[in-house]
């Protein structure tokens, strides 16, 4: 979502058409010279290529559909003058008594791509907050996996939200408009003063929380339940990471079968541990040793302190964040895993790892077996942090 506003005083037309382009943006991970000008649109014409260039992030030089031009008086009228703006932009409308400032906003393209795709799976991430978007996606799953047997599959995993880092993140869908005024009782067409912090500081910390809550409906219910119920209509849980989300990750954690956290901080680790606490999952897992030095430098007593500290925070359901599969015949050391550590048959440590999953094995049979034990449940100030003009 991007808008622009203007200004009219009484009697005044706006000269300046009502449109805006997109800037134009590529960023790789292999490919440091690519130009835009050498990518075909859409992005999916480039299948031959796309594995190679591993693209992050994509904007084509393009115009942005406008989806509302909202008009808003000095006298306190709201106007919706949507349908007075041509297919050219020329906004047909001349103001009335006193001064005026409008707002348009307009749809773009945040452009993220699968990250380090397999082959296939290249492309546009989904729209999150879309039920058909989701249905479309998982629908290619079910039709893939129709006739195999599935019986050895236990979960499906999501590997965190990662929109996070994309330059204009996703925070619009075509239906928000519509979804809000369902959830919220009102219309935010009429409030976009206060969407942008532009109105006065109630206004616009009421408004903001509600756009906010609203992106976490959609989020919870269009991709995260749906995904759940898919997953269970056929036997099978989901594994989520819900940490990254522009949402409430707690709610989030309390639709997955298996909450999954990572990272290196317990107050966040122990959201995913937390939920499953209160809502009675068995298992709590983390995506564990990523990142913790560059390849063949971490050992595994750099390992162990990294478990540790999940084991401390709840975790009873390890998974390592470095197993690679490499072909026997791969010329050393092997095919390896971006994210280190190398948790491979090629590392010197090999032959002693074992023994560090005996006693992480051990570890998760008792926090399993038993039941969590905590003093204290603490409110999380979901509220308080979606009115935040900066979270």
């Amino acid at each position: 979502m991007s808008i622009q506003s203007y200004v009219l005083d009484e009697g005044e037309q706006l000269q300046e058409k009502v449109t805006m382009d997109q800037e134009t943006m590529l960023r790789t991970i292999s490919r440091k010279n690519l130009d835009i000008s050498q990518l075909k649109y859409p992005v999916s014409a480039n299948e031959d290529s796309l594995q190679n260039w591993a693209i992050e992030q994509v904007r084509y030089p393009k115009s942005m559909p406008l989806q509302t031009l909202m008009g808003y008086s000095e006298k306190g009228e709201i106007l919706n003058l949507t349908d007075k703006v041509d297919s050219n932009g020329r906004l047909n409308w001349i103001a009335p008594a006193c001064k005026w400032v409008l707002y348009a906003v307009f749809e773009g393209w945040h452009g993220k791509m699968v990250e380090r795709a397999g082959p296939g799976g290249e492309g546009d991430v989904i729209d999150h907050f879309s039920p058909q978007a989701i249905d479309n996606y998982l629908g290619h799953f079910t039709n893939t996996f129709k006739g195999q047997n599935l019986s050895g599959l236990r979960a499906y995993f999501n590997d965190s939200y990662e929109m996070d880092d994309a330059r204009g993140e996703a925070n619009f869908t075509p239906l928000l408009f519509d979804e809000f005024q369902k959830r919220r009782g009102y219309d935010l067409r009429e409030y976009l003063p206060a969407l942008i912090g532009r109105d006065t500081e109630e206004y616009n910390q009421r408004v903001l929380c509600d756009y906010r809550e609203t992106i976490s409906d959609l989020i919870l219910e269009n991709y995260t339940q749906r995904w759940h119920d898919w997953a269970n209509s056929s036997g099978k849980v989901i594994r989520n990471q819900a940490h990254g989300a522009p949402a409430n990750i707690l709610d989030l954690y309390a639709v997955a079968d298996i909450p999954e956290s990572e990272g290196e901080d317990i107050i966040k680790i122990k959201t995913a541990s937390s939920v499953a606490h209160v809502t009675g999952k068995k298992l709590a897992s983390s995506e564990s040793a990523t990142w913790l030095k560059d390849h063949f430098e971490a050992s595994l007593a750099d390992v162990k302190q990294a478990i540790d500290l999940y084991l401390l925070a709840g975790i009873n359901h390890v998974f390592y964040h470095g197993t690679t599969f490499s072909p026997q015949d791969a010329k050393w050391p092997g095919w390896m895993f971006y994210a280190a550590v190398d948790l491979g048959p090629t590392n010197t440590f090999w032959n002693d790892f074992g023994t560090l999953n005996k006693y992480i094995a051990r570890s998760q049979s008792f926090l399993q077996a038993g039941k969590p034990d905590n003093d204290i449940l603490l409110y999380y100030p979901i509220s308080d942090e979606n009115s935040a003009s900066t979270i």
